[in-house]
Parts: C-alpha cells; sequence; structure tokens
C-alpha cells in the first residue's frame, strides 16, 4: 500500500472527485481556495498550539525528573505505567505538577518511543509537513506497519487531549470529558442517536483513518484520504461558529478562547 505523505502521491485522492464529499463545502458557499487557506491554517494552529507545546513540555519534563535524580525516566524512553506510577510519586506531583497533564496526550499507544518520536516529527517545520494520514514513519530501521498508530489517529488524540484540557466540563456530566466525550466519537464508540442538536465528529475507521461530521440529524461525508481529517475539523469548526456562536460549551472558539475560528478565517 503507497503511503505517501503528499496528496498527489496518493491513490485515495482521486476519490477527492466525490460529489457528496465537495457538495458539502459548495453549500456553504466555501470554494476550494478558501478550503485550501483553512487547511493550511488548521496544519499551523494544530503544529503552534498543540505540537511544538508538547515537545517544549517533554524536554521541560525530562530535564525536571534528571534535576530530581530520575534520569533512568524520560518521557519516550519507559512505559505509559512507568510513567504513571512516577507522576503520582510526591516528590512529581508538587515539583513537575504537569506531567500528570502530559499523560493523557500519550495515552494513545503502548509504543512511547515510537508516539513521542512521532510527535517531534511532526511538530518541525510549523505545518506538519511530514503528516502522513495513512502511515507514519520509520521506527528502528523498519517501515512503518499497521502496529502503529497512523498520523491520522495522533493528531486527532492530540486535538481531543487538548480541547479536553481547555474546555470546562459539562455541569450535568462533570466526569465526562470536556472535548472527547461529547464532540469525539471513536470508531469503537456505539454511535449515538442523532438529535437536532448533534454536533460531533465521527471516526469512522482507524485504519485507513476516515471521518465524517454530524451536525442535527445529517451526516456529512468528507472527502476520503490525505485531506479527510483536516477537512473534518474545519467542518466540525464552521458549525461551532455558525451554530454555536463560536462557543464549544462554556468555551469560545474565538481569540477569547482556544483561537481556532481565525483557521476558518473569522476575525473574531
Amino acid at each position: 500500500k503507497h503511503l505517501s505523505g503528499s496528496p498527489s502521491g496518493n491513490p485515495d485522492d482521486k476519490s477527492s472527485g466525490n460529489v457528496t464529499a465537495l457538495e458539502v463545502w459548495t453549500r456553504i458557499n466555501v470554494d476550494t481556495v478558501a478550503l485550501t487557506q483553512w487547511n493550511e491554517n488548521l496544519r499551523m494552529w494544530l503544529s503552534q498550539t498543540i505540537l511544538e507545546r508538547l515537545v517544549k513540555e517533554f524536554d521541560l519534563i525530562n530535564s525536571s525528573l534528571e534535576k530530581h535524580n530520575m534520569s533512568d525516566i524520560k518521557i519516550g524512553n519507559v512505559g505509559l505505567d512507568r510513567l504513571r506510577k512516577t507522576a503520582l510519586t510526591s516528590q512529581v506531583a508538587h515539583f513537575i505538577p504537569s506531567m500528570s497533564t502530559i499523560l493523557s496526550f500519550l495515552e494513545l499507544h503502548a509504543n512511547q518511543q515510537y508516539l513521542t518520536k512521532r510527535i517531534r516529527e511532526l511538530s518541525r517545520g510549523g505545518c506538519m509537513s511530514e503528516f502522513k494520514w495513512n502511515g507514519g514513519s520509520k521506527f528502528n530501521g523498519k517501515e512503518w506497519d499497521e502496529s502503529l498508530p497512523t498520523d491520522c489517529t495522533i493528531i486527532m488524540h492530540l486535538l481531543s487531549c487538548y480541547l479536553d484540557t481547555q474546555l470546562m466540563p459539562s455541569p450535568n456530566l462533570p466526569d465526562t470529558k470536556a472535548f472527547s466525550g461529547h464532540y469525539y466519537v471513536k470508531a469503537t464508540d456505539k454511535m449515538p442517536a442523532l438529535t437536532p442538536n448533534s454536533l460531533f465528529i465521527q471516526e469512522v475507521s482507524e485504519k485507513p483513518p476516515h471521518y465524517r461530521v454530524i451536525v442535527g440529524e445529517q451526516i456529512y461525508e468528507m472527502v476520503k484520504g490525505y485531506n479527510n481529517l483536516f477537512h473534518s475539523i474545519v467542518f466540525f469548526i464552521y458549525h461551532v461558529n455558525k451554530l454555536e456562536q463560536g462557543m464549544l460549551g462554556r468555551v469560545n472558539l474565538g481569540r477569547a478562547g482556544v483561537n481556532m475560528l481565525w483557521i476558518i478565517g473569522q476575525k473574531e
């Protein structure tokens, strides 16, 4: 299977001629020029807001662990269980409180070495130029294989975790994660009953990665392949802005909050 990182090199991209997927955009008067710009804006936002910050945080935590005589423990070098136990120690909880927050970002996959390496690679260059929607990078001298997460899976997980940290839990459901518990449905989750108020991104399949967006009782198919994840996210943001006045729960997606509305060309 060809796992090229570029849209032109991807066999699945011929499906971008899929009328239903493109009609989604013509219905809301978004042309391909605007959509391409939104895609690029989103990649920049993901890179600067999540990927680059995570890498900085990994390095800060690792150097703090070393300072506190725990140089044998490093994010990327030890398993999740060991990281969890370390984060719970009173010393780390006191001196490195950010460690417990960072763990949720790493819970995606047992292979911590690959996951942290790939996050570092995707953070380079400011626009996720290394991104391979249906694959990843070499690991231990071997080509990426299906035992490892795809870049789509990594990015969607990181976005969900980031928004979970930024949004406020619903007062009625305080134990449900603020974003991933309400606005993201994984392929392994049961599809919720649709209502006029439904608004979420659905992962249809993990390998190959494919997402779509549900708005009200309507399912919006997104183009398959390289841009599927990006299109799904910007389509979701567009509808949060249109239907919820830019509010996700009690947090604004504009500059006063998580600063995502500029991605879709909104000034505020």
